[in-house]
């Protein structure tokens, strides 16, 4: 008989070079963003409450545009949900891309109003992209980051 290959756990859960760097690439962009949320406190004035700028809703958003930050800019001047003094430039939602896209990079350089104008514009809820910050989305994040 031919010999027998032995398949052992270690090969069971080896993952490729190029596929493994992917997954730690994503993962550290994601613990940057969660390591971001605590040193990027919204305040709304208006209101007194903190938030958090919702990074991953606002990147799933940005993927149905390609990143393309004009192409998001023309929905949200086009939208029926904001008043045209709501409207925010170009280069607000160029800045909110590079933010989501280099964590450790960029520093949030964008207003809580701006970003609910955008959650407005887009959804029809300015409260699409703020995430309140409470004891359940602390608790929330605390064990998204101890997953990772």
């Amino acid at each position: 008989m031919g010999k027998q290959i032995q398949f052992t756990k270690k090969d069971a859960y080896h993952t490729p070079g190029k596929a493994k760097r992917e997954r730690i690439k994503v993962t550290t962009i994601q613990k940057a963003h969660l390591l971001k949320k605590f040193s990027n406190v919204l305040r709304d004035n208006k209101d007194g409450i903190s938030f958090w700028f919702n990074t991953e809703r606002f990147m799933t958003t940005a993927r149905r545009y390609n990143f393309v930050a004009s192409s998001i800019l023309r929905d949200i001047e086009l939208s029926e949900y904001i008043e045209e003094d709501e409207s925010v430039s170009l280069k607000t939602i160029r800045r909110l891309l590079n933010y989501c896209q280099y964590p450790e990079e960029e520093e949030l350089m964008v207003g809580i109003q701006a970003i609910k104008h955008i959650g407005k514009a887009l959804y029809g809820d300015e409260d699409a992209f703020p995430e309140v910050i409470d004891e359940e989305s602390l608790c929330c994040m605390a064990e998204q980051y101890l997953a990772m």
